[in-house]
């Protein structure tokens, strides 16, 4: 190799050396930052394709098989078709923020969440364990209390931010065992409500209600009612 050629790679070595050293930072920043644009801009469009009446934000530190995602034919027949278009839907975003949750993925599937929540988009928040204490310090949920009867619900199974009920935990629930969830700690709660335009959100809310009771319904539960049925 000449050396004019030699210099010429030693220069550009040096200035991709320099260039990741000052500005490593903001370049993985704006990577970042457009996959979490880009995430948007998908959300938006998927829901002008085809509305909803209501969605579940779902995040979990482990990844389910896409039949765990079955919220649509499971608890559409529980909500209310909000956007009068002759059929009642129920949306599923997932996003999967591992237990460390420093990886460069749980990074865009934080920046993915938190985006969509900022703007109170998911109307039905399921977690784990992991992640409802992760999430705890923000104000995400709207209190239990302002759409349902708290007292129906076992106290161990609730979750308190601030002291205020904010979650109910799944605990043997039948729609997630026929759905064959693997992940047990899963809790359900419902969406803040956002201070513009409150009553555009308030009747998905309110089909997260629904959603949330329908999930809650144990497995016992439904065996007994179904045999009641019967007879």
């Amino acid at each position: 190799m000449s050396k004019k050629k030699q210099k010429e790679k030693s220069f550009f070595a040096a200035s991709v050396e320099n260039f990741w050293y000052y500005y490593k930072w903001p370049f993985l920043g704006g990577i970042v930052l457009f996959f979490v644009v880009l995430a948007v801009l998908t959300w938006n469009a998927d829901t002008q394709q085809e509305s909803t009446d209501a969605d579940v934000a779902a995040v979990f530190a482990r990844p389910l098989t896409m039949q765990a995602f079955e919220f649509d034919s499971r608890l559409s027949s529980v909500i209310s078709d909000t956007d009068e278009d002759g059929v009642a839907r129920v949306g599923t975003a997932a996003y999967y923020v591992s237990e460390a949750g420093t990886s460069d993925n749980d990074v865009i599937e934080k920046g993915k969440f938190e985006a969509a929540a900022a703007y109170g988009r998911g109307d039905l928040l399921l977690m784990d364990g992991t992640n409802m204490e992760r999430y705890s310090p923000k104000d995400l949920w709207a209190p239990l209390s302002d759409f349902v009867d708290i007292g129906q619900f076992a106290e161990e199974d609730l979750y308190y931010r601030n002291g205020v009920a904010v979650a109910v935990r799944l605990s043997d629930s039948s729609v997630l065992s026929d759905m064959q969830f693997i992940i047990d700690d899963v809790y359900a709660g419902i969406m803040f409500m956002p201070e513009v335009n409150p009553e555009l959100y308030q009747p998905r809310r309110e089909n997260a209600a629904k959603m949330l009771l329908e999930l809650t319904k144990k497995a016992e539960e439904s065996e007994n009612s179904e045999g009641q049925a019967e007879k």
